[in-house]
């Protein structure tokens, strides 16, 4: 993406390591997905801050999150779930990359 390499990693808060899961303000739930760059494939990958791309309150709390490119635009689309409604994609979210 641009001038960088991203990998996109969703985890559970369980397997994330103790270092990491410090880095994560207190409250926000761990299960999500995270991102991390790199100026070569090779690496090495690094997280800014937290490396959490959303929020914990994000609507519907999108997972397990896919970048998509559109027209010259990249998205981010991301499972939904939910026992009440059913799983579902989520609307694109569009990315800035910083």
């Amino acid at each position: 993406m641009g001038d960088q390499f991203v990998l996109w990693v969703s985890m559970f808060t369980v397997l994330q390591s103790p270092h990491f899961r410090s880095a994560q303000p207190e409250g926000l739930n761990g299960n999500t997905t995270y991102k991390f760059t790199a100026p070569s494939l090779a690496g090495p990958y690094r997280a800014q801050g937290t490396g959490r791309i959303l929020d914990r309150d994000y609507p519907g709390g999108p997972y397990a999150c896919e970048a998509v490119l559109f027209k010259g635009q990249w998205y981010l689309l991301g499972t939904c779930w939910s026992d009440r409604l059913g799983d579902s994609i989520c609307d694109p979210i569009p990315i800035a990359m910083a």
